[in-house]
């Protein structure tokens, strides 16, 4: 989508062809042209809810950024993980969907041995506090900051086990009834 000043009118262009009747999203996070700024892969899903208040729905697209080394070091870039995460769908998405009903697409290399230990840690962690996260949401004044709190919660838990469980680079099985699926 482009928005000029200069031209009022918005000219949307579609990456692939549109089915009568099917949903269109836009992701603010998808910028593929000379208008952005340079934050094309660094404005990512934390900053969108940051800065709007808002996780975007996996039809749309979440983009995610983790550092897995100290920030501010020159390794920091170098050595952080970034991927995007959309259903697999891109007619319908369930309104609370699995990790079977989402994609993974990796924008830096797969995660070395180390990332993928970060990001085991990771999940222990919140896993972890996930009751504190809970009580405290319900503790806010406005049930739509504690609703904003929960759903960022759910979507940084989800990426990171959507990072675990795709790290080696290939989407995982997701057959129940064949035991290579099992992990």
């Amino acid at each position: 989508v482009h928005d000029s000043k200069k031209d009022p009118n918005i000219v949307v262009h579609a990456r692939r062809n549109i089915k009568k009747g099917e949903e269109i999203s836009n992701s603010y996070n998808e910028c593929n042209d000379h208008t952005c700024y340079g934050i094309a892969h660094t404005y990512v899903t934390p900053d969108i809810f940051k800065d709007y208040g808002f996780i975007e729905q996996y039809r749309a697209l979440q983009r995610w950024r983790f550092y897995t080394t100290l920030i501010g070091t020159k390794e920091a870039l170098e050595e952080s993980i970034l991927f995007d995460i959309q259903s697999r769908s891109s007619t319908s998405v369930p309104k609370e969907p699995t990790l079977d009903d989402l994609e993974l697409k990796w924008l830096s290399d797969k995660p070395t041995a180390d990332q993928v230990m970060w990001l085991k840690m990771q999940i222990g962690r919140l896993k972890g506090m996930q009751e504190y996260v809970e009580y405290t949401a319900g503790r806010l004044e406005q049930q739509f900051e504690a609703d904003a709190a929960l759903r960022y919660y759910e979507a940084l838990l989800t990426a990171l086990e959507m990072a675990l469980k795709w790290s080696d680079g290939t989407p995982p099985l997701t057959n129940p009834n064949c035991p290579a699926s099992e992990a």
